[in-house]
């Protein structure tokens, strides 16, 4: 992470060089076996550092880079073999079938054969695990990292280590067991450990740290990146959403935008950006964190973190209780305001659920409408109000279609003092609320995920809570435009 920090701050191609070199081996092997294609993992493996020089800046000191950097590959490769399944599925499975029995010279027959046994399911079963264990397992026998130096890694106990390990390894047997691979966990580890990392191709690292520099400096235009990285198209289609950190606006429109004809960037994007939380690692000591640097964290009420298969660290929510509270401050009361974040819910009930809160009778919200209200028209649909007892119900607006349909949705509120506007996955809504004035100020706390000063016990509300998942929540003082609501959209996208 001193790496990380130092290219962060000096964008140094020697730190992101020496980032690469001792990471990329693991990389490559977790993207070769998972998509179990040597030109596939080269791009994945690409992707995945491109992303950890957009992403170096907002990682947090106690980030352990290489369980980040396993997740981010295994996310990566299966987007990649999603949209491909189809079309190569048969001939992934001839190429790992004809590779299997390629593995490290330094390994034993022995651990050969079990190799060959073990190869076509091991990801499939370290995805089975916990993040934790999954990180653990990586260090031990993927890196081959000792038994103190994993502990100390991750900040517990060595003995408390070992337990883990134990158990995540018989974890393992039990899920290749039911996939007609037995064997015990000694073996599982001693195999994993020799075989599971190999060399990358001679001369990626250079290659990959001066792509990835640039990238990571905004420098690149798309058809520069594309040229450089060499990527099939529809490679580049599948990676897509996770490159388009280093594409601007004007590329993924066809034309400059913006208040000041300025392409969009994700540096762009920071203005104005009062709170942001990623979820990309589970929550500490019952914290989210804020990287808008605004100071806004959270504090996490019953709400679980999770890995989602397309999304990757997400934040849970069930009914009744569940929720992220944020401490009032002048910041969380803009006059103006966007509101942003990605949901998944396939709750159809007639129960209005917030998103965000912070009294949409005396300030603002964001909801999945109710059975009850406007003639049941609003359930299932994301609603927005802005001071409705103030305002005399003027900031009301309805999404056009259902976003409850169990599918990832981006759902962006902006108000510029004039003009309230609802987006859902980067499209304008038809419904706008056109009034003046500024959004109002309250001394209530902000929550995600649920409906603490002001929920109708008439119709049964228990606090609206949220029911299913919710991603990168954002909150700006002021309206975003339209291009970049479109590449905030693509740019998050997975």
């Amino acid at each position: 992470m001193d790496l990380v920090r130092e290219f962060a701050h000096s964008n140094s191609e020697a730190a992101f060089t020496e980032l690469v070199r001792r990471h990329i081996n693991l990389v490559y092997s977790v993207a070769r076996r998972c998509t179990g294609n040597d030109g596939n993992a080269h791009d994945v493996t690409q992707a995945v550092f491109i992303i950890l020089a957009r992403k170096a800046a907002g990682l947090r000191e106690k980030t352990l880079l290489t369980g980040w950097l396993y997740e981010t590959t295994r996310f990566a490769a299966a987007r990649l073999l999603r949209t491909n399944a189809r079309r190569h599925a048969r001939e992934n499975e001839a190429y790992m079938q004809s590779t299997l029995n390629e593995s490290n010279d330094a390994a034993s027959p022995n651990h050969k054969n079990i190799w060959t046994q073990l190869a076509p399911h091991l990801e499939a079963a370290m995805d089975k695990l916990a993040a934790r264990d999954r990180a653990l397992l990586v260090l031990r026998f993927y890196e081959n990292k000792s038994g103190p130096e994993a502990a100390a890694l991750l900040g517990i106990r060595e003995d408390a280590a070992h337990k883990r390990v134990a158990r995540a390894l018989e974890k393992l047997r039990k899920i290749f067991a039911q996939r007609g691979v037995t064997l015990t966990a000694t073996a599982i580890a001693g195999a994993v450990s020799a075989n599971s990392v190999h060399a990358a191709p001679a001369g990626l690292v250079s290659t990959l740290a001066a792509t990835a520099c640039a990238a990571g400096a905004n420098s690149f235009s798309l058809s520069t990146l594309i040229q450089t990285l060499l990527m099939k198209k529809t490679t580049y289609a599948v990676l897509a959403a996770a490159l388009t950190a280093v594409i601007t606006i004007s590329i993924v429109n066809g034309h400059a935008n913006g208040p000041s004809d300025a392409p969009v960037t994700e540096a762009s994007l920071q203005s104005g950006l009062v709170l942001h939380y990623t979820f990309d690692n589970a929550p500490l000591a019952g914290k989210v964190a804020d990287v808008s640097g605004t100071g806004n964290d959270g504090s996490v009420i019953g709400a679980q973190w999770k890995l989602d298969p397309q999304r990757g660290g997400v934040m849970q929510f069930s009914p009744p209780d569940q929720y992220i509270r944020v401490p009032n401050n002048d910041s969380l009361n803009p006059s103006n305001l966007t509101l942003a974040a990605w949901i998944k819910t396939s709750n159809q009930g007639d129960t209005w659920r917030r998103v965000f809160d912070k009294s949409f009778t005396n300030g603002f919200s964001l909801s999945i409408g109710g059975g009850h209200g406007g003639g049941n028209t609003l359930q299932g649909k994301a609603v927005v109000e802005i001071g409705m007892a103030i305002n005399n119900k003027k900031g009301f607006v309805r999404s056009d279609q259902t976003v409850t349909d169990g599918e990832w949705h981006h759902l962006v509120v902006t108000y510029n003092g004039t003009e309230q506007i609802l987006y859902v996955d980067g499209v304008r809504q038809q419904r706008v609320a056109h009034w003046r004035g500024r959004v109002p100020t309250n001394s209530y706390d902000l929550t995600i995920g649920m409906n603490l000063v002001d929920p109708n016990p008439g119709y049964n509300e228990v606090g609206a809570s949220f029911d299913g998942l919710i991603d990168e929540p954002m909150i700006y003082n002021r309206a975003l435009s339209p291009d970049e609501i479109k590449f905030l959209f693509e740019s998050q996208r997975k």
